[in-house]
């Protein structure tokens, strides 16, 4: 006779874990899509800058690269 509500307190444990774990899942693979969409973000974003050009020194208006020459030419 005891058998009968140990089992049900099983079966009725492991319905509770079974829905614990389906809302789990569905969390995990929330998780799992930001995770990737993150990483394809930064490999797209890799691509990108590899494809732009090197940044080069600023020049002042009259083609010298000196900062003195270049606050000069802005005063005048």
């Amino acid at each position: 006779m005891p058998k009968k509500p140990l089992a049900k307190l099983c079966t009725a444990q492991l319905k509770r874990f079974d829905r614990i774990a389906g809302d789990l899942n569905v969390v995990l693979v929330m998780f799992v899509i930001g995770l990737a969409t993150l990483d394809l973000t930064f490999v797209a974003s890799q691509k990108l800058l590899d494809y732009l050009p090197e940044l080069t020194h600023a020049t002042s208006i009259d083609g010298s690269s000196g900062s003195s020459n270049a606050t000069s030419t802005v005063a005048r």
